[in-house]
């Protein structure tokens, strides 16, 4: 499958397959009965009875059983899109470690700006770092309220299957790899989105804080 790919750094634009990047600085009770005898056989008496015995209490009902021990409700499962993008994280910091960089670790804010790009090229059949409003990764990551200036680069691809798929990709691409490998970087965020097709994209949104 033809797919476009192009890096940006400052400047300069260089087109390559399947991927593209850009770097920037920026959960009822019971009655006992009673009983009385009658005249006995022969027309003899019987002795008189001597006073009935008065019923037995109930005894009281029993203790209700104490009830079951409180268990924590069990953690919401992660759904499998989150899960493909934790992965490329895991393999992200695994470059990483292997380039003597420190670990970037996931900003809830920085993937809502990542799914938000993945969804909106699937659902508008477009393949670019600007969206069609002209909204940069910067804006976007700003939009989901991380800091502005904080916001430092953007990878992004489609058509790729797997994460490791994807991490292949962008690590054989100069400029995705340096987004990659710098170690300045100290946050991420990665989305998945997929078009009707059931083509993947990808985006990784870089911060430095």
């Amino acid at each position: 499958m033809a797919a476009l790919l192009a890096a940006t750094i400052a400047t300069a634009a260089v087109a390559l397959p399947a991927l593209t990047a850009r770097l920037t600085l920026q959960p009822g009770p019971s009655a006992a009965g009673t009983a009385v005898l009658g005249p006995a056989p022969g027309g003899a008496t019987a002795p008189s009875p001597g006073p009935s015995p008065s019923p037995s209490p109930e005894p009281p009902p029993p203790p209700p059983p104490p009830p079951p021990p409180r268990e924590d409700p069990p953690e919401e499962a992660v759904d499998e899109v989150t899960a493909l993008e934790d992965q490329v994280t895991v393999l992200v910091n695994r470059e990483r470690d292997a380039a003597g960089c420190g670990a970037v670790t996931t900003d809830e804010r920085l993937r809502t700006a990542a799914r938000g790009h993945s969804r909106d090229m699937a659902t508008n059949d477009y393949f670019d770092h600007t969206a069609p409003d002209g909204s940069t990764f910067v804006d976007r990551a700003e939009g989901a309220g991380y800091p502005r200036d904080a916001a430092a680069g953007e990878n992004i691809a489609y058509g790729y299957r797997t994460p490791a798929d994807v991490m292949s990709g962008w690590m054989n691409s100069d400029g995705h790899r340096r987004n990659l490998l710098t170690c300045s970087h100290q946050a991420i965020g990665v989305g998945l989105a997929y078009d009707g097709a059931g083509r993947a994209y990808w985006t990784q949104v870089f911060g430095r804080s």
